[in-house]
């Protein structure tokens, strides 16, 4: 059967004083990998990983790693997080590896309403950067497995299957061979700065001045 590959991006509990309560759990990883359909699913995980902490540069290096063998990234935003996710998501985008963000209604990076930001009353807020590193936003995992479910029947094959992988590829990454058109990749960024120097440059003043203007 053929093989596709889940990076979970969240937090890695470090010791007995971190007081977060959602973290990746065994029975998460079992529940996607029964209910993903029609492929062998392997679960990137680093918080399970045998990866040595003692070199942080190499830490670094091994979580991009998984990051870039991935073919889905499966981000948990039901808590706050640190640089690390962030960093993860817009790994994903650099390789054009579909993000799946679970973020819960009311949750920190999601309200309803967000009252007073920099004078503004926000409705039916997403944080920015959740927003735009995201190719989904879901409340759960089941939603996110049924996205990944629908995105895999829908995807249609580009590319030699037979092709040899790159040689620091662990393995032949099934979604090297689909067609991604409607997923986010780094241009991104780009077109968001674009939008802003559109759409309100020219209205702030402080901007104007560091320009030189």
């Amino acid at each position: 059967m053929t093989k596709i590959s889940i990076y979970l991006s969240g937090s890695i509990k470090k010791g007995k004083d971190d007081t977060k309560r959602s973290f990746w759990t065994y029975d998460d990883m079992k529940y996607i990998i029964n209910n993903i359909h029609g492929y062998e699913v392997n679960i990137l995980n680093p918080a399970t990983e045998n990866i040595k902490r003692s070199n942080p540069l190499e830490n670094f290096g091994a979580d991009l790693y998984l990051v870039k063998m991935s073919d889905f990234l499966f981000t948990d935003l039901r808590e706050k997080r640190g640089i690390g996710v962030g960093s993860e998501m817009t790994m994903a985008k650099y390789y054009k590896i579909p993000v799946i963000s679970i973020c819960p209604k009311e949750s920190n990076y999601r309200r309803s309403k967000l009252e007073n930001v920099c004078g503004e009353d926000l409705y039916d807020w997403i944080h920015p950067f959740v927003l735009g590193l995201s190719d989904k936003i879901v409340e759960n995992l089941k939603e996110a497995i049924e996205w990944v479910n629908e995105f895999v029947k829908r995807s249609t094959y580009i590319k030699d299957l037979d092709k040899k992988p790159h040689p620091v590829d662990e393995f032949q990454k099934i979604s090297n061979n689909w067609e991604k058109n409607d997923i986010k990749d780094f241009g991104i960024i780009d077109e968001a700065i674009r939008l802003f120097i559109e759409n309100q440059l020219d209205n702030s003043a402080e901007l104007d001045d560091a320009n030189g203007n």
